[in-house]
């Protein structure tokens, strides 16, 4: 069976062997509990966790693409660990793209120079999933 990070890992060579400015970014649909809060290892409408709504995050850029883009390629370098929601992802999809649409908030990229967290990572059992953190702590 090939895992994921694989398949991942196979698309990043093949961005890098074709040359020139690309990145790659890669996200998971959802995350997964996988007994490390609770003993399941499922997602749980009634008792969600933060390891439910984790998703791996991985953005590759091409050399060509950080040279055409430092300042861009830097914050993304610098955001690491930065809060996010995908419920954001377009306009950070946008950013790296050079694109704009009728709607976009580039503010709301999590690579926009005035980057600011959401206030409340809304999750889709309703509530906050900052709040998840402080009951897991």
């Amino acid at each position: 069976m090939t895992i994921p990070y694989d398949i991942v890992s196979r698309i990043i060579d093949m961005a890098a062997e074709s040359g020139g400015a690309s990145f790659v970014l890669y996200f998971a649909d959802h995350g997964q509990e996988v007994y490390d809060t609770l003993p399941i290892r499922e997602q749980d409408a009634k008792h969600p966790t933060r390891n439910m709504f984790d998703v791996p995050f991985i953005i590759w850029m091409s050399a060509e693409y950080e040279r055409l883009n430092p300042d861009l390629a830097a914050r993304v370098k610098s955001r690491l660990a930065a809060p996010f929601s995908l419920a954001w992802f377009a306009d950070t999809a946008a950013e790296l793209s050079g694109v704009g649409y009728d709607g976009v908030t580039f503010e709301h990229s999590l690579f926009a120079p005035d980057y600011q967290p959401p206030d409340k990572r809304e999750i889709s059992y309703g509530g906050n999933y900052d709040n998840l953190l402080l009951l897991e702590l």
